[in-house]
């Protein structure tokens, strides 16, 4: 009935790990109070290093790779500063609404992207399961926008281009419920003809619906929004980007991972240093000086490199050369 063989990594970390690792952390943050010891610890290490500190472990693979397409990876980072400083330069509003739902996408392609290689494992194409998982993850958000009795604060009040309506909010969640149901209905119909289902794909999936569903509709602070899905998000592409780089490389796992945590604290703290020297709470960043918008536009650089590098490496065969790399 379940195939207990295709997994990405282990059986115990794609279950715990790729998987159940967000709702754990979700769980601690509501038995926590939010003035606890343990509660700030747990949002400072995730932003900290799960979250800014994630983004200097894509540079372990743009190393390997940039003797391949130079001219990619030295003009991707070049463009962006150029954009954000013109951005800054000429007073365009929406500056941080365009990272948050930025980021939000990158989120969103992940968890997409992890779901078609457990599909690609079950020899499975289809459609309407990307359609579903994109669903699964942008209802919850696109419900924030509308829920009357909750906003969400990332960097400023004005992030989300929110719209309250008690209607449209009560909508999104039958939509949901709707999209929850037909994913039901597929996993059903395809295990009749094939009289098998991948339970590791089907755990990550049903641990998506009940992460975003929590967030999105029953979160009570910003940090029950954000930080859980922080967690899921650098702990996922801690766990995959070690064993990548263990089935490359053939080097201890606990070795890489040590490495790459301690990569993701040293440039996550400092990263978070530099931004806490900036005021965000302007949207419009009218009072930035020019010096500022130089840095605040280099502080970015990383960020948005590794959304753009992601969208190159993580397509390149890595998975089937780690098959290979068993047989």
């Amino acid at each position: 009935m379940f195939s207990h063989s295709k997994y990405l990594v282990s059986s115990k970390i794609d279950i715990l790990g790729l998987s159940l690792s967000s709702l754990i952390c979700l769980l601690l943050l509501r038995v926590f109070n939010a003035d606890s010891t343990a509660y700030l610890a747990i949002v400072l290490v995730v932003s900290i290093v799960l979250d800014n500190g994630h983004v200097y472990m894509t540079y372990s693979r743009v190393f390997r790779e940039y003797s391949e397409d130079k001219v990619f990876f030295i003009t991707v980072p070049i463009l962006i500063f150029f954009v954000f400083f013109m951005w800054l330069s000429n007073d365009v509003p929406y500056f941080w609404s365009f990272v948050v739902y930025a980021t939000f996408f990158h989120f969103a392609r992940q968890i997409y992207g992890i779901n078609r290689w457990y599909m690609k494992k079950d020899g499975m194409s289809s459609k309407i399961r990307d359609f579903i998982i994109y669903a699964i993850v942008i209802l919850p958000i696109l419900s924030m926008h509308f829920n009357p009795y909750f906003t969400v604060m990332f960097y400023t009040p004005n992030d989300f281009y929110t719209y309250k309506s008690e209607m449209l909010y009560n909508l999104v969640i039958d939509v949901n419920i709707l999209i929850v149901v037909a994913w039901v209905l597929v996993e059903l119909i395809d295990y009749r003809k094939t009289k098998e289902i991948n339970l590791y794909r089907v755990i990550f999936v049903f641990s998506n619906i009940i992460l975003f569903g929590a967030v999105g509709y029953f979160a009570r602070t910003a940090e029950e929004v954000i930080v859980p899905v922080m967690m899921a998000h650098g702990f996922q592409y801690l766990v995959l980007s070690t064993k990548t780089e263990n089935k490359l490389h053939n080097i201890s796992a606990k070795k890489i991972a040590a490495i790459l945590l301690f990569l993701a604290t040293v440039f996550g703290g400092l990263d978070t240093y530099f931004q806490s020297l900036f005021d965000m709470s302007n949207s419009y960043l009218f009072n930035y000086t020019e010096l500022d918008k130089v840095l605040l536009s280099l502080l970015l650089v990383p960020l948005f490199s590794h959304y753009i590098y992601d969208m190159r490496i993580w397509k390149k065969s890595y998975f089937e050369k780690l098959e290979e790399r068993r047989c």
